[in-house]
């Protein structure tokens, strides 16, 4: 039997992860997150449907290193879904690491390419990730960093590409520059979302260019120049940025590796889902405000 402990479990990433390891056969799947009694009742929901599932809810704060040794005991594998600030995502990781000792170790980079980005440049985008990545290199542990790209729902959702408001889907730079969503041979341009949109939705998806990758720095500097302390309204921005430009695109593509995993692509995602703004994901449930979209 293989012992499985999904951290940062209650996410929106976490949960899923949890769920898809209960349909491995022979694992048992622990799920570990800050606190099992959340006033959010969204996230007690959550916590319901993995324990109704099978998964083994466990209570541990990656800041307290003390409460994590009954979670990682035992373990085969430890899948790390956390997400957060600094503090979480370096700090937090890094005493998960220490914890987990000869466990292995599947690092949280489930994003863009971040090891392709200049650390200055790109730092709000890549700054954590790497910083942590450094950690676990010196550590000697066994690990795999995941990189896969942009996820469907945030592709529909907190990268700030589809406007729900209005249904345009809005780009910079070139609308033929290939994005890397789920798979390798799911590469899609703003024009191959357009067209997969069409076929399956038979409807127009309008789409608008807000100018080139130059206008798009501009743009990023000009919000956090005006309000350095809404920088979090502006991470879809970077993000757009390094994708739009090519410079986070996946390298060395290593599908061929999991042969049993199949991961959806846009049309089938689309085909699955009429309603986008159901499906699309956003941190802590809440979309991206109107005036993110204005310009």
């Amino acid at each position: 039997m293989t012992v499985v402990l999904v951290a940062g479990v209650a996410g929106g990433l976490g949960h899923r992860t949890a769920l898809a390891c209960t349909r491995l056969p022979g694992t048992t799947v622990r799920g570990l997150d800050r606190s099992l009694s959340p006033s959010d009742p969204e996230t007690q929901k959550v916590l319901e449907a993995l324990k109704a599932a099978g998964v083994d809810l466990m209570e541990g704060d990656l800041l307290q290193p003390g409460t994590l040794g009954p979670a990682v005991a035992g373990v085969d594998v430890v899948v790390s879904c956390v997400m957060g600030d600094e503090a979480a995502m370096v700090d937090g990781q890094a005493s998960l690491l220490n914890a987990a000792k000869a466990a292995g170790f599947v690092a949280s980079t489930f994003s863009v390419n971040v090891f392709a980005l200049d650390r200055d440049q790109d730092s709000a985008v890549c700054s954590m990730a790497l910083q942590f990545a450094d950690i676990l290199k010196d550590s000697g542990m066994p690990h795999l960093h995941i990189n896969v790209g942009i996820t469907t729902e945030c592709f529909w959702g907190v990268m700030g590409l589809y406007c729900h408001e209005d249904g345009t889907l809005r780009y910079y730079g070139s609308p033929d520059q290939k994005l890397d969503v789920t798979t390798s041979q799911d590469t899609l341009s703003i024009n191959d979302v357009a067209a997969a949109y069409k076929e399956v939705y038979g409807k127009e998806l309008p789409s608008k260019c807000l100018g080139s990758i130059d206008d798009l720095a501009e743009e990023l500097s000009r919000r956090m120049q005006a309000d350095p302390s809404a920088w979090q309204i502006c991470v879809p921005l970077m993000y757009q940025r390094v994708v739009f430009d090519g410079s986070a695109k996946l390298q060395h593509v290593a599908n061929d590796r999991y042969p049993d995993v199949h991961p959806t692509d846009m049309r089938s995602f689309l085909r699955q889902h009429p309603d986008l703004a159901a499906v699309a994901w956003w941190p802590d449930g809440t979309p991206l405000p109107p005036e993110f979209y204005r310009k």
